[in-house]
């Protein structure tokens, strides 16, 4: 996930409680990590999310996307942050609502990597 801070200070991701709605209609289940990642002033990072789309929910999202090359997202809930290095200001519990996209051909080549790395698979 892009994520922009346009603070003039940078800002390091603590703790992340979120749900995530995907295609406007599909709720996954409930995000909670530690990404204890630093965002640099003025700066778009890149930061990692361990989502889980679960395996039955597979084929209903790629038919209800059939006529877009992205699906988009919705996440919400609650981080706790710090703010400048090296004063170490902390907020918890700071609300997040935010909108995003991912691209159809990715989701279909990670659903394809589950298939053969599935527990059990051989």
């Amino acid at each position: 996930m892009r994520v922009n801070n346009d603070n003039a200070f940078d800002v390091k991701v603590r703790n992340v409680r979120a749900s995530v709605v995907i295609a406007g209609r599909y709720p996954l289940p409930q995000l909670q990590y530690n990404p204890d990642q630093w965002l640099g002033a003025g700066q778009t990072t890149i930061v990692r999310v361990p989502m889980v789309l679960p395996w039955p929910l597979v084929a209903p999202l790629m038919a209800t996307t059939l006529g877009s090359d992205r699906i988009s997202y919705n996440v919400r809930g609650l981080v706790d942050v710090t703010a400048v290095r090296m004063l170490g200001i902390e907020k918890n519990d700071y609300a997040i609502d935010e909108e995003g996209s991912v691209s159809r051909a990715q989701l279909v080549v990670a659903a394809a990597r589950g298939v053969f790395t599935r527990p059990g698979a051989r």
